[in-house]
């Protein structure tokens, strides 16, 4: 896939068999076969260019955690790291939690990567059975992206 950032051409190739869907701010992709699975690639303003410091930090964890469905249940933070991987010398962090949303249990992962005045978050959601395969193809495509 390719899109522009008004500069430059950005490249990217989403996991094999992946179906796609979008908009000039939102990318959401399907993995086959997969009831309830979702990722999505969407692109935040920012005021300011940003990093991950301890205020960033909160602020996103509190964002993540909010963003479940409302009436979901046993909501918790499960994972938070700093850099699981670089996406063109670009800094990460990688949120993942869990959730029950009307008996069934769901995994969540955003990875946010700050590019000058605008994040783009990397979000996939899935029922928890299917996350670890699923977030391994979803992570690995993140290497696919050229000219981010």
């Amino acid at each position: 896939m390719a899109f522009s950032d008004g500069a430059k051409e950005i490249t990217y190739s989403s996991p094999r068999g992946w179906g796609y869907s979008g908009n000039a701010n939102q990318l959401t992709l399907h993995p086959p076969n997969k009831s309830q699975a979702e990722a999505t690639i969407s692109k935040v303003p920012l005021s300011q260019p940003a990093n991950f410091d301890d205020e960033t930090l909160k602020k996103l964890v509190d964002e993540a955690l909010a963003s479940v469905p409302k009436g979901s249940t046993d909501i918790q933070l499960t994972s938070q790291e700093k850099n699981p991987l670089m996406i063109q010398r670009k800094e990460t962090l990688l949120l993942t939690l869990t959730y029950n949303f009307y008996g069934q249990s769901y995994s969540r992962s955003i990875l946010f990567l700050n590019r000058g005045k605008e994040q783009i978050r990397f979000q996939l959601t899935c029922h928890q059975a299917d996350f670890n395969e699923l977030q391994k193809a979803f992570l690995g495509s993140q290497y696919s992206w050229q000219n981010l």
